[in-house]
């Protein structure tokens, strides 16, 4: 029964450590969840696990929050929230400043309107984003260049390079960089 089943996604999130308040917020929200767009409230509670652990040092308040914004981003792109606690844990990683600045709420909630604009802008799944994203090997990053920036060149390179955008915008960067400084220049 769906009751036996929520009972149990809340007891095996909670010997994996999430505090009870958070639980709570996580329950009531995955109720409305469920309700607003169909889905279900026991997977909504299951992503809570992979979330947690994807995203390293969410608070208890936090966590309910970024559980709400990574399902909500899995069901406008057709995603599973496992695929996209995945990609949010990544980008949280490479841009963990931009994170703590920010607070990691609002980045988790800017993350998703990026990825809304790449889907409609670029055509590019989330699967895709963090591909670019992997085989770049945070050059950009490295180098001073905003998420922003980031997205939309490896976007557009995407575009006419598919599969080697990631490898070409690293390649640019690298070669940019090394440029700059044989010319005394500097990008950053």
């Amino acid at each position: 029964s769906p009751a036996i089943e929520m009972y149990d996604a809340l007891n095996d999130a909670a010997s994996k450590g999430i505090d009870d308040q958070a639980l709570k917020a996580v329950q009531r929200d995955a109720l409305r969840f469920s309700t607003t767009y169909g889905a279900s409230a026991v997977e909504f509670v299951q992503s809570t696990e992979s979330i947690n652990s994807a995203i390293a040092g969410l608070t208890g308040n936090e966590l309910p929050k970024v559980t709400k914004v990574a399902n909500t981003l899995a069901f406008a792109l057709k995603s599973t929230a496992a695929e996209t606690a995945e990609f949010m844990g990544q980008m949280f990683g490479n841009f963990s400043a931009d994170a703590e600045r920010l607070g990691r709420v609002q980045f988790a909630e800017q993350l998703a309107g990026k990825m809304v604009y790449m889907r409609k802008t670029f055509g590019t799944e989330m699967a895709t984003i963090k591909d670019l994203m992997e085989g770049a090997r945070g050059v950009g990053t490295n180098y001073g260049v905003g998420l922003d920036e980031q997205l939309a060149v490896l976007g557009q390179l995407n575009r006419t390079l598919g599969t080697e955008a990631s490898s070409a915008y690293e390649g640019f960067m690298t070669g940019a960089v090394e440029g700059a400084k044989k010319l005394g220049l500097s990008f950053t």
